[in-house]
């Protein structure tokens, strides 16, 4: 199916986007920033520090794994005769791990040194709408091919077409960082191709060879579609189980 369309890219909740409606973009495009927060993980020997014996941290423990920790939050108690004793948080965090063998419960911490990472816009076109969930981008044609299964990342990048005899004569600035598209490759040739870079592979054959960039097209003649189209890119947004070729 060829459109005259518009590429659909989403954004996440914790980007802050820093582009506007008309801005020309290209892969490298910075499109957003994004803050990560690092944390450091530590292990703190509950049972040791209040005096209880291992298997009974789940009774003195307040909180349970999975929930948020703030400083001067009582984590654990241990009721003696004349008084209670009490382990208090000393920052802020998550309790992530319980050790009942040992009496120790693990925190991660937050820093507070957050990192600003950018977002490239991994297309090459114009910004024609923004809102809140996803930027809308002007590009020309556009033909959609479904994947057996969805991505876990977001991709795109220039496509290269080759099949199993052209492949073994490209070279590494045609392959580095680009989408190579053919109908079905050899191994040799799949570890040559991941050798020199290539971003992803998309294909209509599996291999037995377990390759983490390698996709496979939901039909065989997918890949002949894509190759009549002729495209020069391609985008996918994670999870989903297509991707959109342009021109």
């Amino acid at each position: 199916m060829i459109l005259m369309s518009q590429i659909t890219i989403k954004l996440e909740s914790d980007w802050t986007v820093n582009t506007h409606i008309g801005d020309v973009l290209t892969f490298d495009t910075k499109i957003a920033e994004v803050a990560h927060t690092p944390s450091i993980s530590e292990n703190i020997p509950i049972a040791e520090i209040l005096r209880f014996k291992p298997s009974k941290i789940f009774k003195h423990l307040k909180k349970n794994i999975g929930d948020k920790i703030y400083k001067g939050d009582i984590l654990a108690t241990k009721d003696g005769i004349f008084s209670t004793k009490k382990y208090i948080a000393d920052s802020d965090g998550m309790l992530t791990g319980i050790n009942h063998h040992i009496g120790e419960i693990t925190l991660e911490k937050s820093t507070y040194d957050s990192n600003i990472s950018s977002i490239c816009a991994l297309v090459d076109g114009s910004v024609a709408s923004i809102d809140q969930k996803s930027l809308e981008i002007k590009v020309g044609k556009t033909i959609v091919i479904n994947i057996k299964q969805p991505l876990n990342v977001r991709f795109g990048g220039k496509v290269v077409i080759t099949d199993n005899s052209q492949a073994i004569l490209l070279s590494l600035p045609q392959v580095e960082d680009n989408i190579i598209v053919a109908q079905e490759l050899s191994e040799y040739i799949l570890s040559k191709l991941e050798a020199l870079g290539a971003r992803f592979i998309i294909t209509s054959r599996s291999l037995s060879k377990v390759s983490p960039i390698c996709i496979v097209v939901d039909k065989d003649n997918d890949i002949q579609a894509i190759v009549d189209f002729a495209p020069h890119a391609m985008y996918a947004n994670a999870t989903e189980n297509f991707l959109t070729f342009y021109k």
